[in-house]
């Protein structure tokens, strides 16, 4: 140890040194090492599970399309509406195709709500879909009816029909 030097820094080289032998091994024993070491072999076969077997596996989604909602009747409950799914916290818009991948039973929301109103008053029904009793590109047609009832004002317990007409099919798309 020169007087120069303090021993934190020989500490250091010391371990500097150590992870040069180490690399200057790890090169020279590549071939070994990346073939017999343990977790290289998991890594190996991980990897080749994932190339070669891994693009034959399907996800299976649930495709949910709309027709235009019909107003069966409206009691002075509002005049502007807004539609949308609900699925996982989540909004879709109802008006386009949406995919939604599924691995056990969902449930899909079915909003209805007035817009440009003070207090907003809504109603919603839910639909349960379990893809394992589904056939495969099958299309699936369900008949829902959204009542809204207004909670505020002079017209305060009347109530707003909605009819919509949701089609819904299993299919196939990549992980």
């Amino acid at each position: 140890m020169s007087p120069n030097q303090n021993p934190e820094q020989i500490a250091r080289d010391r371990i500097d040194d150590d992870a040069f032998q180490h690399c200057r091994w790890a090169k020279q024993n590549k071939a070994k090492f990346l073939f017999y070491h343990p977790s290289r072999f998991s890594l190996l076969a991980f990897l080749s599970f994932w190339f070669f077997l891994a693009p034959s596996v399907k996800a299976q989604f649930l495709e949910i399309t709309c027709d235009k909602p019909q107003l069966v009747y409206n009691d002075h409950v509002g005049n502007e509406w807004s539609y949308a799914f609900e699925l996982n916290d989540e909004y879709y818009s109802i008006f386009k195709v949406n995919f939604f991948p599924v691995s056990e039973l969902s449930k899909v929301r079915l909003i209805v709500s007035e817009t440009n109103e003070k207090y907003i008053d809504y109603g919603a029904v839910t639909l349960g879909i379990d893809p394992g009793t589904l056939e495969w590109n099958k299309l699936y047609t369900k008949n829902l009816e959204v009542v809204i009832k207004e909670r505020n004002g002079r017209y305060a317990g009347n109530t707003a029909k909605w009819k919509v007409i949701i089609q819904y099919r299993k299919v196939h798309g990549r992980a």
